[in-house]
C-alpha cells in the first residue's frame, strides 16, 4: 500500500539492483492459495516440455493427440485459446477473455464458462471422426442450478455431443448422454456418484472413447471417470438436430443451453486410447 509499482527483475524503483536471470508463468492472486493449489501450479510445469513446432514429448499420452488444450496463460492470449497439439485454435465469445475467464485449474490453469453467454469455438476440423476418437478433460461443474454440463466436437457426417446432468433434473434422468447428434439414438448411463449434484466445486476427470463399431451401439463406446471404466450403458432418445461445430460450453448453436463449469487439459485423439492409457491421463493431473 506504499504506492510503488509492481517490480520484476529489480528490487525496488529507487535503486539499482537487478536480477540476471528469467521468469516464467508468473502468477498473481487476491487471495491466499492453499497447499495444493501450490502443487496444481508446480506441477504444471513439470509437463510444458517444448511445444511450438510441436513436441509433445513430456505429455502423458501424446501418440494421436490431434487437439490438446491445457488453457494455461501462455497459451492464451486475449480471447484466443491455442491448441498446443494441432491448429484447433479456440475462440472465446460471450464476454470471455485470457483474463477474466482464468482460475486456477487441475493441472496449472482452467477456463471458466459462466453459464449466460460463455462459449469457446475450436474451428471446422472434423475431431469426432467415425472411425474412432477419443474425448479427454477435467471439469468442475460450478453452478447447482445449470441443467448439465455439456463438450460438443464436430465430425465428418455428425457431431459429437457428451454431457453430464443432475441426478435430479427429471428432463435428463440419466446421469450421462453422448453419442453422435441427430441420428435417432444416443448412449446413456446412470451413476449419482458422478452428477452434477454430487460433484459441485470438484474436480471430476472423464474420458469418453469410440471405436467406430456403429454409432448407435452401446458397445461402442467406453467411458471412464476418473480413470475407472464404467459399465452398464443403454440407448437413448435421440439427442438433437446438430449444428456441426466443436464447441465447450454451451449444448446447442450460438450458445444455447450454456454450461456454467471450468475446464482443464482438454484433449481430443484420433484413435481409441487403451484403459491404462485413460488412467495414466487421470493420474497425471491429479
Amino acid at each position: 500500500t506504499n504506492g510503488d509499482p509492481v517490480l520484476l527483475g529489480r528490487w525496488s524503483s529507487s535503486n539499482s539492483r537487478y536480477f540476471n536471470g528469467s521468469f516464467d508463468d508468473v502468477y498473481m492472486y487476491n487471495k491466499a492459495i492453499s497447499v495444493s493449489e501450490v502443487q496444481t501450479l508446480y506441477r504444471s510445469g513439470q509437463t510444458t516440455g517444448s511445444f511450438g513446432a510441436v513436441s509433445l514429448t513430456n505429455v502423458p499420452v501424446s501418440n494421436g493427440l490431434v487437439a490438446y488444450h491445457t488453457f494455461d496463460g501462455k497459451y492464451m492470449s486475449g480471447t484466443t485459446a491455442t491448441d498446443k497439439a494441432g491448429s484447433n485454435t479456440g475462440t472465446m465469445t460471450g464476454g470471455m477473455s485470457a483474463t477474466s475467464s482464468a482460475r486456477i485449474g487441475k493441472v496449472g490453469q482452467a477456463l471458466y464458462f459462466d453459464g449466460q453467454d460463455d462459449r469457446l469455438d475450436l474451428g471446422s476440423a472434423d475431431l469426432a471422426q467415425d472411425t474412432g476418437f477419443s474425448l479427454s478433460f477435467w471439469a468442475k461443474n460450478a453452478s447447482s442450478t445449470s441443467p448439465y454440463m455439456t463438450v460438443r466436437l464436430k465430425g465428418p457426417t455428425s457431431e459429437f455431443s457428451f454431457a453430464v446432468g443432475h441426478c435430479s433434473y427429471t428432463s435428463l434422468p440419466t446421469v450421462f448422454y453422448f453419442g453422435f447428434r441427430g441420428i435417432g439414438t444416443s448412449i446413456r448411463h446412470d451413476d449419482t456418484r458422478y452428477c452434477i449434484d454430487t460433484t459441485l466445486n470438484k474436480w471430476v476427470h472423464y474420458t469418453v472413447t469410440y471405436n467406430g463399431a456403429g454409432k448407435t451401439n452401446a458397445s461402442s463406446w467406453r467411458l471412464y471417470v476418473n480413470g475407472v471404466a464404467q459399465t452398464g450403458f443403454s440407448t437413448g432418445a435421440n439427442i438433437g438436430n446438430f449444428s456441426n461445430a466443436s464447441e465447450l460450453g454451451s449444448d446447442g448453436p450460438n450458445g444455447g443451453l450454456p454450461s456454467n463449469y471450468a475446464l482443464d487439459d482438454l484433449r481430443v485423439y484420433n484413435r481409441v486410447i487403451t484403459s491404462k492409457e485413460a488412467l495414466t491421463i487421470y493420474n497425471s493431473g491429479k
